[in-house]
């Protein structure tokens, strides 16, 4: 039969072509960036970013092999660590929204508007009182994103003695601050460099305080005993997202005055009596499989 062979080549040829088209648009998707939403208020922090809301890129650039790009609300697909619930329904994100590990920054029935229930597409949340705001129709795991650091970034050698103060973005000229820089007996942690330095000077550290709560989930992370202090402007929620945080793992919120700094005796006995989370593992476990794309292969 002429031109039989000639027929079934070209037809051979297009289903390779077909074949090799759907390959390429499924890596080209694998390896497209996460549109992604994580608080980066530059004008506030003094055109620097802020630790504890730039984990996410890298944790998952590290664990999954994807890319995180930032966006608006309402042009991103993916939102990570933060307390950024309210800020997205504001903002007007689509509802096909991917929550992983975030939270709600106030607590219900304190604001003029409802913001439980968004109805995005929830994988985890950062702790129970979260969890119970929202719309459960899968299972959701629940932890911050922030817990895996230790998964991620090694951690420095220990400076024995050493105790270290990550203060919030906003504390920065505070008093006391200002005053520990001065006697220089406390190390300040600034939180508006890479993640990753930060992360080297808190895990140098055998005691950490914090005015920041991803300088407490950082040192949680890698059981380094650490405590939560106040100073003088209050961060927004009233405490309601380190409440949050610690409902993760049954822990308690305890706020401690900034008068810890100056008093080696109750440092002591904090760090003797601090108890890792006893259940990281589990948590860091389930944060992993509930992250909402595919990985790329990063060995």
């Amino acid at each position: 039969m002429p031109g039989f062979g000639s027929r079934r080549e070209a037809d051979y040829s297009r289903i390779e072509y077909r074949t090799a088209l759907k390959t390429l648009r499924y890596l080209s998707a694998m390896t497209a960036a996460i549109k992604t939403f994580w608080w980066r208020q530059l004008k506030l922090t003094g055109l620097r970013p802020n630790f504890g809301d730039e984990l996410t890129p890298g944790l998952v650039k590290s664990l999954f092999g994807r890319k995180c790009a930032w966006r608006r609300p309402k042009g991103s697909e993916f939102t990570g660590a933060g307390s950024t619930l309210e800020m997205v329904q504001l903002m007007n994100a689509p509802k096909t929204l991917k929550i992983w590990g975030s939270g709600f920054g106030v607590r219900e029935g304190t604001t003029e508007r409802n913001f439980s229930n968004p109805g995005y597409d929830i994988y985890a949340v950062r702790g129970q009182l979260t969890l119970g705001r929202v719309d459960q129709d899968r299972y959701i795991a629940v932890g911050d994103p922030g817990l895996l650091a230790s998964r991620v970034y090694p951690p420095s050698q220990q400076v024995p003695g050493r105790v270290g103060l990550v203060y919030h973005w906003m504390h920065k000229s505070d008093t006391v601050v200002q005053t520990l820089a001065r006697e220089g007996n406390i190390m300040l942690i600034d939180p508006s460099r890479k993640p990753s330095k930060v992360v080297a000077d808190i895990t140098s550290c055998e005691f950490v305080m914090s005015t920041s709560l991803h300088g407490l989930i950082v040192a949680d992370s890698y059981g380094i005993p650490n405590a939560w202090i106040e100073l003088t402007q209050e961060i927004g929620g009233k405490g309601y997202k380190f409440e949050d945080y610690y409902s993760a793992f049954d822990g308690k919120a305890v706020q401690h005055s900034s008068d810890l700094a100056w008093d080696a005796e109750h440092i002591e006995a904090l760090r003797t009596e601090y108890r890792p989370i006893p259940n990281l593992a589990e948590i860091q476990d389930n944060l992993v499989a509930a992250f909402p794309y595919a990985a790329v292969d990063v060995r």
